[in-house]
């Protein structure tokens, strides 16, 4: 086993032939015998090949001890570092093999992970289509409601003001508010959204890791669904809550921030979540669009 590379031992084994040849060109004349001259430097070099290369001709012989010892000393070292390359060059392959292999399997996990989360996402895309749709519900007046259910991402705080009101959807109980079918698919949405941070390798996405985060936080951060939904239940003086939480949004003004012990601050709070959810599900859709785009998903 070796850890040079293969460039090493193929240099060394050139470098041999012309170091031996002048040794042999520095031995005296009556070391070698043979047809040709060993004066000459390019018959050295022809001698040092022929006998680093085991080829061995004939045509010149060593004589002497010390020649002798050179020759077996270049023949031997020439074998050693044609066997050093040939097991470096080995190595080298199976490396290459191996890191060959290595990103193969790399590539396959990074695979197998685009297809899973591409399979929740078409769960969650529901989901979102879901969470959507009452989002409109409860972000858009009555008398502004149409059948083309496109979201207003600018909707005011006033606008919430109908939230109370049924959606008048064919498939919702009428007695039932909106904002009641809104948590409802928010939860879902939240389910969908745990699953998917429990069963993806994030590795490849960090940042819509922190973005899937971000928004399970919110919805903890801004979560007043049960205050909200009990509001048809009480009385707030001669009036439902739910009238009299309706009323405070519609005539709501100023900046939509949290005030000190108010009524008021559970519907900012849906107002503020409702609006960084906007900002999640773009992302979240964008980054999934990438994901569809990948060339290894067409492989």
């Amino acid at each position: 086993m070796t850890k040079k590379k293969p460039n090493f031992y193929a240099w060394s084994y050139f470098i041999l032939i012309p170091s031996f040849a002048f040794i042999y060109f520095l031995l005296p004349s009556d070391s070698f015998k043979g047809d040709l001259s060993m004066d000459n430097i390019i018959t050295c070099l022809y001698y040092s090949t022929v006998t680093i290369t085991t080829l061995g001709y004939g045509d010149i012989s060593s004589l002497t001890i010390t020649a002798q010892i050179l020759v077996m000393s270049e023949t031997i070292l020439g074998v050693i570092t044609i066997g050093l390359f040939l097991n470096s060059l080995s190595i080298q392959q199976a490396n290459e093999l191996t890191e060959q292999e290595k990103e193969k399997e790399k590539q396959e996990r990074f695979k197998t992970e685009c297809e899973k989360i591409l399979r929740h996402s078409k769960i969650i895309e529901q989901n979102l289509q879901f969470y959507l749709t009452y989002t409109y519900d409860i972000t858009t007046p009555v008398a502004n409601r149409n059948n083309e259910n496109v979201i207003n991402e600018d909707f005011s705080f006033n606008d919430m003001k109908d939230l109370f009101l049924s959606s008048f959807r064919m498939t919702d109980d009428f007695n039932e508010p909106a904002v009641s079918y809104y948590f409802k698919h928010l939860k879902s949405l939240e389910n969908s959204i745990k699953e998917l941070i429990l069963d993806i390798n994030f590795s490849y996405w960090p940042n819509l890791e922190i973005e899937c985060i971000k928004f399970l936080e919110n919805c903890r951060k801004y979560d007043f669904s049960s205050s909200i939904l009990s509001q048809p239940k009480v009385n707030v003086g001669d009036q439902k809550g739910s009238v009299y939480g309706s009323k405070m949004i519609e005539n709501h003004s100023g900046e939509v921030e949290f005030r000190r012990s108010n009524m008021i601050n559970q519907y900012i709070a849906l107002y503020k979540l409702i609006k960084v959810n906007f900002k999640f599900i773009k992302i979240f859709q964008s980054q999934i669009e990438e994901i569809k785009l990948l060339p290894i998903l067409k492989k």
